[in-house]
């Protein structure tokens, strides 16, 4: 997108338009909600900069609000993008599964397979906190990172 339109703003958003963003290979709808975000930012419905300081229940929310983002998309720019580490994204789909299958495996009394994928859970938990905490060098490390994902 970035050769096409020059700089990535929300004005260069606008400009181009849902049918430019589509000739880059956008399809029509995603262009929709690009466009709508855009201008949601342009004229101050979404506080871009601000959404950096609340809470991660609170920038979930006014992400999952906006066209096209949903629980599980905004949980993973947080995680991803703003380098939030205590994110843990239940209704992820591998996880759901592996959640399914402790309770199989607790139901039909095998006890130390539940045990076993329980604490697997946990150590994947753990360790997707730690390396979500250093993916970017650190706290703050990140964050121009986050920006560069994130930032319209």
């Amino acid at each position: 997108m970035k050769e096409n339109l020059g700089t990535v703003s929300a004005d260069a958003v606008l400009s181009a338009g849902i049918e430019r963003l589509q000739a880059t290979g956008i399809p029509f709808k995603k262009a929709e909600y690009i466009t709508d975000f855009a201008q949601k930012v342009k004229n101050g419905t979404f506080d871009l900069e601000g959404i950096w300081q609340k809470p991660d229940e609170e920038e979930i929310r006014e992400l999952s609000a906006l066209k096209g983002i949903g629980v599980w998309t905004a949980e993973m720019i947080l995680l991803f993008c703003m380098q939030r580490p205590d994110v843990f994204s239940y209704d992820d789909l591998a996880i759901q599964r592996a959640i399914e299958r402790v309770t199989i495996a607790a139901h039909h009394g095998g006890v130390h397979l539940a045990q076993s994928i329980a604490v697997g859970l946990v150590l994947y938990a753990d360790n997707h906190r730690a390396l979500a905490a250093h993916a970017g060098g650190g706290p703050g490390a990140g964050f121009q990172h986050g920006v560069q994902c994130f930032r319209l």
